[in-house]
């Protein structure tokens, strides 16, 4: 996957229709991913807990681009990320 610079946090409702405004997530200057825009539950969970990488490990925001990489993986049901800010309807 390339090296990316933002993804999107789209919120979803609960027929998993995307809903509200995306938020987006950028790369900082010192190159960990900015997560001061997502809700905060969200932004906490990810600051304390980050998102598992598919060898087991865990990456967090400080990662940068890594970090993005495995939100998209990451997304479901629940949250959903994309490198899109436009709403999809499904």
């Amino acid at each position: 996957m390339a090296n990316l610079e933002c993804v999107f946090y789209h919120p979803i409702d609960s027929r998993q229709e995307e809903i509200g405004r995306p938020v987006r997530i950028d790369l900082r200057s010192d190159g960990a991913a900015d997560v001061s825009r997502l809700p905060d539950d969200l932004r906490k969970r990810l600051e304390r807990s980050g998102v598992s990488d598919p060898f087991g490990g865990v990456v967090f925001p400080e990662a940068g681009s890594k970090f993005l990489e495995l939100l998209l993986i990451s997304s479901s049901g629940y949250e959903r990320f994309r490198t899109s800010d436009s709403i999809q309807r499904l």
